[in-house]
C-alpha cells in the first residue's frame, strides 16, 4: 500500500467520530450497498468532524493528490474528502455500530478495510482523475500550423476534429462555430482558432490557459502588444466529458489590432511549454507563475498592469529575500548582461512604493517622476521590457520566437522617410549596460 494514500486514509479517519465535540460540525447523509441510489438507501448516517483533524487531512491531500487539488479552494477539497467517505460509508460503518462512540474512525476499523479504503482512495479522482477536454475559442489567435502535445493543442477549425478522440466528436461537433455542437440553435460566433487544453478539472484547465496565453503575450512585440482595436471578440469554453458543459464570456485575449500567428517555428518553445505544465519541479512552478501573471497584465492599463508586472518579476526571479540587490543580481544572471544596477534599482523603489502601500497609484508616487527625470523613459514600459526579457530568457532561451513584424515594410519606408526613428537607434533599458 501506498504511504501516501495510507496516511491520507488515516488522517481522514481520524477526523470522524461518532459524537459530536465543540470544534466539530455533522454531516448526515443517506448510504446504502455499492450500486444503489444514496437516497434509497437502507439507512441514514450522521457523523462527526473534528474540524482541526479534518484540516490536516485537507491540507495533506491537496499537497500530495492530484495536481489540480492545488488549483482549487481548500472548501473544494474538504467537499470532495467528505463526498468520498460517504460513498464509500457502507464499507467502512460496518461492525462499528456498538463501539466505543468517542473513538475516531481510525481507531475503530480493521487494517484490512484501511487498505481496502487507501486503495480506492487511490484509484479515486482526488488522486487518479481522468482528464477532459475543454475547449477554448481564440480571435485574435490565428493557427497556420496546428500544434498539439498530450496536455494542450492549438488548432485551425478545419483541423480540430483531428484533435479530438470519437467519444469527444460524438457530441456533433461543429468547428468552425461557438458553441461548438452542430444541435446549437442561439446566436453562435466563429472563432479563428482553438484552444484545446486536457486537464481534470475547469479549474485546472483555465489555469493553463491563462499560461499559455500569458506566452502569446509574451511572444508578441512591445509595439503590437497593447494595441487594441474595437473589433468584436467573445469567449467562453466548452468541456467535453461523459456529457458537455459550455459557458458564453468574456473573450480570452484583448482585442489586439494585429493576430497572434502560430506557425512551425514555435513548436520548439511550445514543446518546453508543454514540458513545465507536466513538471512538479520549483524552477518551472515560478515560470509558469510569472506567465500567469503576465496574462492577468496584458488588458489593463499601463497604471494597473504596473503591479502585476512586479509581481511577474519576483515570481520569475524566485528571491525568498525581500532584497533590492538580490532582484538586481537575479536580473543580471537571468540576462547574463550588466544592465545598469542604479536604473533597475530606481524601478524596484516604484515597485515598493506601489507593492507595499507607499502609492495605491504608480502616478501618485514621487518615484514615479524621478525615474522620468533621470532616465527621459516611462518606467511602466522599462518594467516590461525586463519583465519580459527575463521571462523569455529564464523559461525558453533561444527556443523562443518573437511575433514577426506585421508591418515591417510600411515601417522601413516611415523610416527611410525620416518619419519615425529607426528600432536600432532605439535605446531602452535593456541597452543600458554596465562596463
Amino acid at each position: 500500500m501506498n504511504s501516501i494514500h495510507a496516511e491520507a486514509t488515516e488522517l481522514l479517519l481520524s477526523a470522524i467520530f461518532r459524537t459530536p465535540a465543540d470544534n466539530s460540525y455533522s454531516h448526515s447523509f443517506f448510504y446504502g450497498p455499492p450500486g444503489t441510489v444514496p437516497f434509497f438507501g437502507n439507512a441514514v448516517a450522521r457523523i462527526f468532524y473534528r474540524r482541526d483533524h479534518l484540516m490536516r487531512a485537507v491540507m495533506y491531500v491537496r499537497s500530495h493528490g492530484s495536481p489540480h487539488l492545488r488549483y482549487v479552494s481548500i472548501e473544494t477539497v474538504r467537499t470532495t474528502l467528505q463526498n468520498f467517505i460517504k460513498e464509500n460509508f457502507w464499507h467502512i460503518n460496518h461492525g462499528v455500530v456498538f463501539s466505543d462512540p468517542n473513538q475516531s474512525y481510525a481507531e475503530l476499523i480493521s487494517k484490512e478495510k484501511k487498505e481496502a479504503l487507501s486503495q480506492t482512495l487511490h484509484q479515486s479522482e482526488i488522486f487518479s482523475p481522468q482528464s477532459f477536454v475543454t475547449l477554448f475559442p481564440l480571435v485574435t489567435v490565428r493557427v497556420d500550423v496546428d500544434f498539439a502535445s498530450e496536455i494542450f493543442f492549438l488548432s485551425h477549425p478545419d483541423t480540430l476534429s483531428s484533435h479530438l478522440t470519437d467519444a469527444e466528436l460524438s457530441h456533433g461537433i461543429a468547428a468552425s462555430s461557438f458553441p461548438p455542437l452542430q444541435d446549437w440553435d442561439g446566436i453562435s460566433h466563429s472563432p479563428a482558432s482553438w484552444l484545446g487544453v486536457r486537464a481534470p478539472s475547469s479549474e485546472s484547465a483555465s489555469k493553463m490557459r491563462r499560461t499559455l496565453l500569458g506566452c502569446l503575450a509574451l511572444a508578441t512585440s512591445s509595439d503590437y502588444r497593447h494595441l487594441f482595436s474595437g473589433r468584436p471578440t467573445f469567449g467562453g469554453f466548452c468541456e467535453l466529458n461523459t456529457s458537455y458543459r459550455l459557458s458564453v464570456g468574456e473573450s480570452h485575449t484583448p482585442a489586439l489590432m494585429e493576430d497572434i500567428v502560430i506557425a512551425a517555428n514555435d513548436a520548439g518553445w511550445l514543446d518546453s511549454l508543454a514540458s513545465k505544465m507536466v513538471s512538479n519541479d520549483d524552477n518551472s512552478q515560478r515560470q509558469l507563475r510569472s506567465m500567469e501573471y503576465f496574462y492577468r497584465a496584458w488588458p489593463l492599463s499601463d497604471s494597473e498592469r504596473f503591479p502585476l508586472l512586479c509581481m511577474a518579476l519576483d515570481s520569475i526571479l524566485g528571491k525568498r529575500e525581500d532584497s533590492t540587490q538580490a532582484v538586481i543580481d537575479g536580473v543580471h544572471l537571468t540576462l547574463g548582461k550588466k544592465v545598469n544596477s542604479s536604473r533597475v534599482r530606481k524601478l524596484l523603489k516604484l515597485r515598493a512604493s506601489v507593492i507595499h502601500g507607499g502609492a495605491p497609484d504608480v502616478y501618485d508616487s514621487k518615484k514615479y517622476g524621478s525615474y522620468y527625470n533621470t532616465y527621459s523613459d516611462d518606467p511602466i514600459s522599462d518594467m516590461e521590457l525586463l519583465v519580459v526579457a527575463c521571462i523569455r530568457a529564464s523559461s525558453f532561451g533561444n527556443l523562443f520566437r518573437e511575433q514577426p513584424d506585421p508591418q515591417l515594410e510600411f515601417r522601413a519606408r516611415l523610416e527611410r522617410e525620416g518619419r519615425i526613428t529607426p528600432r536600432g537607434e532605439v535605446r531602452s533599458i535593456l541597452d543600458d549596460i554596465e562596463d
